[in-house]
This record gives C-alpha cells, sequence and structure tokens, in this order.
C-alpha cells in the first residue's frame, strides 16, 4: 500500500498540470449531469388503499376548490398598531 501511495504521489508531482485538470473536470462534470438529468416532481404521490389517500381523495370530492379568489386584506395587522416613541 505503502509503495502505491508513493508511486501515486510522484506520478501527481511530475504531472501537476495533468492531476489539476482531472481534479477540475471530475465536479464539473458531475455538476452539469446533476443539472441536465435532474427532475421535478408535480407533487403526486399517491398509494392506493391507503388511509391518508383515500382521505384525500374525499376531501377533494367533498370541499370543491373555489371558484373565486378570496380577497386579502390591504393592510395588515402589524402596520395598524400605532409606533412606540
Amino acid at each position: 500500500m505503502a509503495k502505491i501511495l508513493f508511486r501515486l504521489g510522484i506520478f501527481s508531482a511530475r504531472h501537476r498540470p495533468a492531476v489539476i485538470l482531472a481534479w477540475a473536470t471530475v465536479p464539473i462534470a458531475v455538476g452539469v449531469t446533476a443539472v441536465t438529468r435532474m427532475r421535478f416532481s408535480d407533487g403526486s404521490f399517491d398509494i392506493s388503499g391507503m388511509e391518508s389517500s383515500n382521505a384525500l381523495t374525499n376531501a377533494e370530492r367533498e370541499f370543491p376548490p373555489l371558484r373565486r379568489k378570496v380577497p386579502l386584506p390591504s393592510r395588515s395587522f402589524w402596520t395598524l398598531q400605532p409606533r412606540r416613541p
């Protein structure tokens, strides 16, 4: 084991530019691969027959989404408080 590490050190010292280029190339390649192969989930995950899945299905059926949006108040609670000196 010591001989292998010694030879690796000698090789790395004699071929510095190649070793530096290799060490710089590997993280870049990993980063590019991770970004290009990344898949985003649509957020749907369902295991049929589970109680939570059944409850979610029932809730969606019983409480359909609102057709109109509820307006938010124009001022929040914090802006209505008087300022302290």
